[in-house]
């Protein structure tokens, strides 16, 4: 991983804060439309207790990142050890209620796997012993993309500390790592926690992720509210 990624995540939020606090101010004069959604949301999924290859950091890193985005105004949905269907009704709960809004960021940390050029987010309980499996027990991560795409949000973005080592790579056809690159649709960025086909670590001797903690230091350190 290297700094620079961290820099231009931390770039990003400081755009976003700068929008959304002249939107704040347009709210003032500018009544609110009923049902209008809140100015910044934020879903935020964490998965370690895999029956395969458990992770030791992905819910202290999603606690972690929900702590920092409340404190910089972000209304938070955080999911932990969330199942397939717990992620399909966040994920579509989310959609709806990031319509109008100003800013919208998905957040997931755990197994991440790739497949024929699409990248699946793994939930917990996933029963996955081919590589077929993956399409029916895990969430194409194209599907958070397109629904916040639909929701036209202002600014979208996506973070997956995704990229650890796949669990079920021995009865996988394919043998590529990590994640493949996304294309964004206009006004998403797409962050990844290391370089597509690359895998990330889970973090030693620490309660978070590298990537996740050194994201949340470097947002504090910028001082957005």
């Amino acid at each position: 991983m290297k700094p620079l990624r961290y820099i231009s995540l931390m770039l990003i939020f400081m755009l976003f804060s700068a929008d959304i606090s002249n939107a704040e101010s347009r709210a003032a004069v500018i009544k609110k439309k009923p049902g209008a959604s809140t100015a910044k949301i934020a879903l935020v999924i964490g998965n370690c207790n895999y029956k395969d290859n458990p992770l030791s950091n992905p819910a202290n890193d999603a606690a972690l990142m929900s702590k920092v985005l409340t404190e910089l105004g972000f209304k938070v949905t955080k999911k932990i050890n969330a199942t397939q269907k717990e992620m399909k009704k966040a994920i579509d709960d989310f959609g709806e209620e990031i319509i109008g809004a100003e800013v919208a960021l998905f957040y997931f940390a755990g197994h991440g796997a790739q497949v024929n050029g699409n990248n699946y987010l793994l939930p917990i309980g996933a029963d996955i012993k081919v590589e077929n499996d993956i399409e029916y027990e895990s969430i194409d991560a194209g599907r958070v993309i397109g629904k916040m795409d639909n929701a036209k949000a202002k600014f979208k973005l996506v973070v997956l500390d995704a990229c650890r080592n796949n669990p079920f790579a021995r009865s996988f056809r394919s043998d590529k790592r990590g994640l493949a690159v996304m294309n964004a649709p206009t006004g998403t960025l797409i962050a990844y926690a290391t370089a597509p086909g690359s895998t990330a670590e889970d973090g030693t001797g620490s309660n978070n992720g590298v990537y996740t903690a050194e994201l949340a230091k470097n947002i504090k350190k910028s001082g957005l509210k």
